[in-house]
């Protein structure tokens, strides 16, 4: 037996992105591109035959799921029993196969509930049920229920949520109804967790907390973490948070003094751990935002609900591709290594896997650049990379560009190929060495070093072996050779 209240959710533009799969399946089916449901019921003389034809069909059983939803119903399990309603017709003998499709496809795609129910309109769903809270992206939903538990003798204090997304222009919203932006706010925990590895940013740190207390987006804590600073960090940040910038726009924030100097970046996991939000936006302390910088994280995130890796541009300039890679094509962009990963501070990366499982840099395997092998294990786990073209970072300049003239720099690169390379084919392999080795070699030749030179080219063979390194070699020295003949062009012009 268990004494767990109950929550109530819908389905359809709770878990998928409904409208929108019911459309694309319409223009698919019909061969046409219609911009609404309301304009298809209009002019498609075939869409009661195609609906019915969709409740039934393998399109609708692979529906994607709403992956950040999922993870708020799945914590919301832990305290509550979830019933999922849904006003899929799972009840008429004329779809024999909605009920078990349905059901089936919440529990392959790992919901936790305890059962599935129709929805009628007119609240009879609701008899026998001590609801504590209702969630629903249909106001007519949401105001039934409001007032069956307003007029049946509620027994326990019924909250009943309405996502804000897919409120009809003009409809009537019943006053007892919360609107809510995203289901995340039913957990009480922020949006992003803003984390700060602070170690000696003595000269930069409060230029960091200034950026992020003008954020327009306000949904985050701050995590600040700092590991014996021999500098005047601490009395920096200190104070930050007596000064007026932090009084007019203060957020909630926890720091944290470590007794223990970071090796590496290994601090940068010792905030990530301490996150409770539900994406994970890191801000190294000698960088900063823009103020637009959350709020067009949250816009990107918030309409397309499977993002688990987020990436800026910056002062450092635009990224080489921009807009939405979905899982798949997000694997092997990342493992190409192409374009360059976004830094730290420039990316936003969810917090847990499905399972409550956190993802973390792997500094141990990775002593100069772990976000690679952080990133590649979301997009593994079937999340989604998105990257804009808004410079909404300023990045410092590194402190250590004479790293980029040694094998230092670059041997994550290789130690990153080798430890994926199960996951992909030997030509995505092959081409993700050739590549690599074709970027380390540019760099190689212009050190205009002899010595670094056969260094790296030693390093190389062990790598990628002769093969690839003969093919990259006089590519690569062409690359440079062209583009010293350009710089020496342009400067006289």
């Amino acid at each position: 037996m268990t004494n767990k209240q109950l929550i109530t959710c819908d389905i359809d533009g709770i878990l998928t992105n409904y409208p929108k799969c019911w459309l694309d399946y319409i223009n698919i089916k019909s061969g046409k591109q219609y911009n609404s449901v309301d304009e298809a019921k209009l002019g498609e003389k075939n869409y009661r035959n195609i609906k019915d034809s969709y409740r039934d069909s393998d399109y609708k059983a692979n529906l994607r799921i709403n992956s950040h939803n999922k993870y708020v119903i799945n914590e919301l399990s832990k305290t509550y029993d979830i019933i999922f309603t849904t006003s899929r017709p799972i009840l008429d003998k004329k779809y024999p196969n909605l009920y078990n499709l349905t059901y089936n496809w919440l529990k392959n795609n790992g919901l936790v509930f305890k059962d599935l129910i129709y929805k009628d309109i007119d609240g009879n769903f609701l008899k026998g049920l001590n609801v504590a809270f209702h969630i629903d992206d249909e106001a007519k939903y949401c105001n039934v229920v409001a007032n069956h538990f307003n007029t049946n003798n509620n027994k326990v204090n019924t909250q009943v949520y309405l996502l804000n997304d897919n409120i009809l222009n003009g409809e009537f919203v019943d006053s007892k109804v919360i609107v809510i932006n995203d289901l995340i706010e039913l957990l009480n925990v922020p949006f992003f967790s803003v984390c700060i590895p602070a170690t000696n940013r003595g000269s930069t740190i409060y230029r960091a907390l200034e950026s992020v207390s003008r954020q327009k987006y306000r949904n985050f804590e701050v995590v600040i973490v700092d590991c014996l600073s021999d500098d005047n960090t601490v009395s920096e940040i200190e104070h930050f948070f007596l000064s007026s910038q932090y009084k007019l726009n203060s957020f909630k924030y926890s720091f944290i003094k470590l007794d223990s100097k970071p090796k590496g970046t290994s601090d940068w996991n010792e905030p990530v751990k301490r996150a409770k939000g539900l994406f994970v936006a890191m801000l190294e302390g000698d960088d900063y935002w823009e103020q637009n910088h959350l709020l067009n994280a949250y816009t990107a995130i918030h309409k397309n609900n499977n993002i688990g890796v987020y990436g800026s541009s910056s002062n450092k300039g635009i990224r080489d591709f921009v807009g939405l890679l979905d899982s798949s094509k997000a694997k092997e962009y990342c493992y190409l290594l192409k374009g360059g990963v976004a830094p730290p501070s420039e990316s936003i990366f969810i917090r847990t896997n499905s399972n409550g499982n956190q993802y973390l840099y792997k500094s141990d395997n990775y002593d100069y650049s772990p976000e690679i092998a952080l990133y590649m294990d979301i997009v593994l786990d079937g999340y989604d990379l998105y990257y804009t073209k808004e410079e909404d970072v300023f990045r410092e300049p590194s402190a250590n560009v004479n790293n980029m003239k040694t094998w230092y720099y670059f041997s994550n690169r290789f130690i990153f190929i080798r430890e994926y390379s199960s996951f992909f084919s030997s030509l995505i392999v092959l081409k993700s060495k050739i590549y690599n080795c074709f970027v380390t070699m540019n760099w190689a030749f212009r050190t205009k070093s002899i010595f670094r030179i056969l260094s790296f080219i030693k390093q190389l063979l062990k790598e990628v072996g002769i093969l690839v390194l003969i093919l990259v070699l006089p590519f690569s020295l062409m690359y440079v050779m062209l583009a010293s003949i350009h710089h020496r062009l342009l400067a006289h012009e």
